[in-house]
């Protein structure tokens, strides 16, 4: 992304302060000629080294595959050339955030040997029949480490903000996202059966059942011999 759009869209966020600190991979190339791969020894030595300068306690990487080249998604062994570097800001108190697209499927692109020692993984889907300014997504977490349950579902909405002076303005706000939406975006994506959609959003099977009868009911999905369909 060009360093000026980052910009825009971190000062649409609204006021930010010192903690706060943008790296890109342009403005690194046009001061030093060096290329922004976190795949490198020497590109993970100096990131560490400025969270650990600056007092940064979370680092987001966005998104992995342009951060890192040089490393096949599909091959599990490759996936070291990072794994002890990310292993290593999580004992220096770091916690890392990483961006990562998810193939055709709706899975997440590449081996699922990245997801062994992530503590959470957070899924975003867009939704696609959302008509206004902006965009809207549901978000919902596939894992989840060491907390008493599982956090809940939401939907996520970004406006343009026509009521502040900043025309880079963004007004966000955010909703529980109820049990139909989930059903229905993740039948989007492929027809599946009701003993998969139970695994996959860990919903009791007497309340998955209630919400797809209500959902048939309503004309929203369909079922062909044992799978489930949007319509």
């Amino acid at each position: 992304m060009p360093f000026e759009l980052m910009q825009e869209r971190d000062q649409g966020f609204g006021e930010t302060n010192d903690n706060f600190h943008l790296l890109s991979h342009e403005l690194l190339f046009d001061r030093t000629e060096k290329v922004f791969n976190i795949a490198l020894p020497a590109v993970q030595k100096a990131i560490t080294a400025y969270c650990l300068a600056k007092g940064i306690k979370a680092l987001f990487l966005d998104n992995l595959s342009t951060l890192a080249s040089g490393v096949a998604e599909s091959d599990a062994d490759d996936w070291e050339k990072l794994l002890g570097w990310l292993l290593d800001l999580r004992r220096k108190k770091i916690a890392v955030v990483i961006v990562h697209h998810a193939g055709r499927s709706g899975l997440m692109r590449g081996t699922s040997r990245r997801e062994d020692s992530v503590f959470w993984i957070i899924k975003v889907d867009e939704v696609p029949d959302f008509t206004e300014a902006g965009c809207q997504f549901n978000q919902r977490f596939e894992k989840n480490r060491n907390a008493p349950r599982d956090p809940d579902s939401y939907t996520w909405t970004f406006r343009p903000d026509a009521t502040l002076e900043d025309p880079y303005a963004i007004d966000i706000s955010c909703e529980p996202c109820n049990l139909e939406t989930l059903i229905v975006d993740r039948l989007r994506l492929e027809p599946t059966t009701a003993k998969t959609l139970m695994t996959e959003l860990k919903v009791p099977h007497t309340t998955l059942y209630r919400a797809l009868k209500r959902l048939e009911e309503e004309g929203v999905i369909e079922k062909k011999g044992q799978k489930y369909h949007a319509v």
